[in-house]
């Protein structure tokens, strides 16, 4: 399959998942995670929106093949991975079913480290 392609389908899911983060502004079960934090409402209104803009800077960065792509990316990655592995033990997956957040898992960091991966590989490309 053509990189390009890929690199375009999966930035694409990393921009639907930027979108959400603007809606997290609610607290409870919908506030935006920090470290493995829930954060409440007003901190929710500040993080969200705040990341979500970086997430759509990285993915502009990648869809136009801009080399700063590549350090946005690992920061995303390490940030996603840290999110999604202190998630359990900080605040607890609650009502959520273990293999459903395995699966969540899988796909969160596979996409955030694929995407690096990806973009490593075609370095001499960008920007």
């Amino acid at each position: 399959m053509n990189p390009t392609l890929v690199l375009r389908i999966l930035a694409a899911l990393v921009a639907i998942r930027a979108v959400t983060n603007f809606f997290k502004a609610g607290g409870g079960n919908l506030g935006f995670v920090l470290f493995g934090w829930r954060l409440g409402p007003t901190a929710s209104m500040i993080f969200g929106p705040a990341f979500a803009i970086f997430m759509l800077v990285y993915v502009w960065a990648a869809w136009t093949k801009r080399s700063v792509a590549l350090p946005l990316g690992i920061v995303y990655a390490v940030f996603a991975t840290l999110n999604i592995v202190l998630f359990p033990f900080v605040t607890g997956i609650g009502e959520i079913s273990p293999l459903a957040y395995l699966g969540f898992s899988i796909v969160g960091i596979g996409v955030s480290w694929g995407m690096v991966l990806l973009l490593r590989s075609m370095y001499r490309e960008l920007q």
